[in-house]
């Protein structure tokens, strides 16, 4: 448990209700409390006594304020008043007020409070003005701000938000489209638990997916984001396949379970490879200069045959253009990756495999030396082409020497 202000963590070490021990407290009961490291004169009254994984301080609090029947005050925007919530008194500055309220009239309003405190979620509250000091209105907490909002944001949730909870968690959830929270985070912010989230989720036709609770709208939303970006990312990158999950969070400021979530569930023409995204239409063309920067890779490696290159010998590393030619043609099922940065053609496979065949048809194994031989290689360049065989299963390793693999005949 924590005292604020102040910071102090300790236990409760025991209660006591008009003398005699308790081991529980309700609303409206009187209580004593034996609390570990804490001194009388490190609090004072407006202390808050609360569960740190529960409750935190904030300063901004968005609130539904109701001005007093009769009162001659009006409530402006930038105007500064008391606000006495629970045992705090503090002074607060109202904002996001487009007009000036009066008696008998109501609006949501954000106050910024002098320091932080400890609010609840739906706690009521009384507005005084500063002087002389008169009570002119009173509120309800709707949410209680630990960030900082943008305009949109802000403008939004003020619009929003009501005094009926189901009604305020349907907002928040709406709020939320971009970043989808869990049950448990809506629990937290309303003072309520789990089940009545999940209770209140059901009336109002939110979804819930594992422990995340989402709207199907905002789903269709995200998903025309989504496309939008990759659709642009194949504009600018048409040689890449496909946009990577990690690089899609960052460009979208979406989550992956959103990101996927988002197209299962939505008609998109984006399609789920791997680990990327791609459209469903999006095939790697290589087109212009490109073609002639290709055609030079491919004949590098045919010529080359059986003593493959590594990729600093294709391509300038430091062109990006170039390396995405390599892996596209990679993709184009035309240049193999045997090992990491280690190409062949797709020629000198199939001669491999004729080279194979033949000498199958006479043994049933082949010795390195013999392939070797065959192909006039060195170790250098033969033990890491028979791995790469024995990876793709067109060979298995049998003691020193090679059998046909399972895929040989395919």
């Amino acid at each position: 448990m924590q005292i604020f202000p102040g910071n102090y963590i300790g236990k409760i070490r025991g209660m006591q209700s008009h003398g005699i021990k308790v081991k529980k407290t309700r609303i409206g009961d009187r209580v004593s409390i034996n609390f570990s490291n804490l001194e009388k004169k490190n609090i004072s009254r407006g202390s808050t006594l609360f569960d740190i994984n529960e409750l935190e301080a904030v300063k901004n609090i968005i609130a539904k304020v109701n001005m007093v029947k009769n009162t001659k005050w009006l409530l402006k925007n930038n105007q500064r008043v008391h606000v006495n919530i629970g045992t705090s008194h503090i002074i607060g500055t109202v904002k996001k007020l487009s007009k000036a309220i009066r008696s008998n009239e109501s609006s949501n309003v954000l106050i910024n409070l002098q320091r932080p405190i400890i609010v609840l979620n739906g706690q009521k509250f009384i507005i005084r003005s500063l002087s002389p000091s008169v009570t002119i209105a009173g509120g309800e907490i709707l949410h209680q701000q630990n960030k900082e909002y943008g305009k949109k944001e802000l403008s939004f949730l003020l619009k929003n938000l009501t005094c009926e909870t189901k009604e305020r968690l349907l907002s928040l959830v709406s709020f939320s489209w971009k970043d989808i929270k869990k049950i448990s985070h809506y629990s937290k912010i309303l003072n309520i638990s789990n089940e009545k989230v999940l209770d209140l989720a059901k009336k109002v036709g939110i979804n819930i997916f594992k422990d995340f609770l989402y709207l199907k709208s905002n789903l269709m939303k995200c998903s025309n984001i989504i496309e939008e970006v990759i659709l642009k990312y194949h504009y600018e990158n048409p040689l890449i396949e496909r946009l990577t999950k990690t690089k899609a969070e960052a460009l979208l400021k979406m989550s992956k379970s959103l990101i996927d979530l988002s197209l299962q569930e939505s008609r998109s023409n984006v399609v789920i490879i791997e680990d990327g995204y791609a459209l469903k239409k999006h095939k790697v063309v290589i087109k212009d200069d490109n073609k002639i920067f290709s055609s030079e890779i491919q004949k590098k490696l045919i010529d080359s045959k059986f003593y493959f290159l590594n990729t600093n010998d294709l391509v300038d590393t430091n062109e990006k253009k170039q390396k995405e030619v390599l892996y596209a043609l990679k993709k184009k099922n035309k240049l193999i990756e045997i090992t990491a940065n280690c190409w062949i053609h797709t020629i000198t496979l199939k001669i491999i495999k004729n080279i194979l065949k033949e000498h199958f048809i006479k043994k049933d194994e082949i010795a390195i030396s013999e392939f070797k031989k065959m192909t006039s290689t060195s170790r250098k360049y033969a033990i890491p082409l028979l791995e790469f065989l024995d990876r793709t299963q067109l060979t298995e390793r049998k003691g020193n020497n090679r059998v046909k693999g399972v895929n040989f005949e395919k």
